[in-house]
């Protein structure tokens, strides 16, 4: 953010992510009841009876089907626009558009993409669901504990995005004159 326009160039991408933030959240609460949206306003915990229920999930569902691949495209968006952004120092709406036509371009990458993190975050929550259950046996400590444990995996998670950004950004859009060059340090030989 010290990269003077840095700011105002991912402007376009934060405001593309709220939007859809929004849209979700509109369309989930149009699906509730508005006796159950009300307690849910309130304040109160909903009671959810079975016909509620068998109601509410196919509706439910239809949303996820519509939401869940705008939110991965959305995702895939953002890994690949935010690097130019802050690298290459592109604007920001010129950075969608890119994106999206790197993402045509290399489905199959991102599909793979997709696919490993659901994998490991899948791997990583099943490893840690006993000790997080143990956990929450414990009070105080418990709860600390379990606190610490999820953010050290919120910045596992975001430093292996991260890792995946420059890593696509390198092989999409830099220049080879800008990424630094690999040098091979001699290596010493000892005889004896």
């Amino acid at each position: 953010f010290r990269v003077p326009g840095a700011f105002l160039r991912l402007l376009p991408l934060a405001a593309l992510k709220l939007g859809f933030l929004m849209l979700a959240f509109s369309l989930l609460t149009a699906q509730l009841d508005p006796a159950l949206l009300a307690t849910i306003q309130a304040g109160g915990q909903p009671q959810v009876t079975p016909e509620q229920a068998q109601l509410l999930m196919p509706k439910l569902l239809r949303l996820a089907l519509l939401l869940l691949p705008m939110g991965i495209v959305l995702n895939w968006v953002t890994l690949l626009a935010v690097p130019q952004v802050m690298l290459d120092e592109v604007p920001g709406i010129t950075t969608i558009g890119r994106a999206l036509l790197a993402i045509t371009r290399n489905f199959a990458a991102m599909a793979l993409q997709l696919l490993t993190m659901l994998g490991l975050s899948l791997g990583l929550g099943l490893l840690l669901a006993v000790p997080v259950a143990l956990l929450m046996q414990i009070p105080l400590l418990g709860a600390l504990v379990q606190a610490l444990l999820f953010t050290a995996l919120a910045a596992l998670v975001f430093g292996l995005d991260g890792v995946v950004m420059h890593g696509a950004w390198r092989d999409l859009f830099a220049d080879d004159a800008r990424i630094p060059a690999v040098v091979a340090t001699p290596q010493a030989q000892i005889e004896a």
